[in-house]
């Protein structure tokens, strides 16, 4: 609750500064969105560093792959490869835990995802 809250402030004085600015979605507290298209999108390991250190990012899984076989997604610091079949979602510290995930490995398979965050240089200003 108090993050959504200060993400919903963040927003709210933005707006009200340079009523111009649009964001992706409205009533969403999110100030960022990207589709991540194409056959077999995966990421190596990374920080999100444009992002506010303090808040989360949701990921969302897409696709059509055997989440038993890829798609994992890792998080180095926690030690932890979570499966994340589609249509999952997940919430992380993605500019405080290096996180990537396992591509996909059939032909026919494919993976995709929806990010959600706020960038750190909002919060700031």
């Amino acid at each position: 609750p108090k993050l959504y809250k200060y993400y919903n402030d963040v927003v709210c004085r933005t707006e009200k500064f340079d009523p111009s600015l649009q964001f992706p979605f409205p009533k969403s507290v999110f100030s960022m969105a990207t589709f991540n298209l194409g056959g077999c999108v995966f990421t190596e390991r990374h920080f999100d560093v444009c992002d506010f250190a303090g808040g989360l990012c949701s990921i969302q899984a897409l696709g059509n792959y055997n989440h038993k076989k890829c798609g994992h997604l890792v998080l180095y610091e926690l030690r932890l490869v979570i499966e994340f079949p589609p249509r999952s979602e997940a919430s992380i510290p993605s500019a405080c835990v290096s996180h990537s995930n396992i591509p996909v490995t059939e032909e026919d398979e494919f993976r995709a995802s929806f990010t959600q965050y706020t960038l750190g240089g909002l919060c700031q200003w």
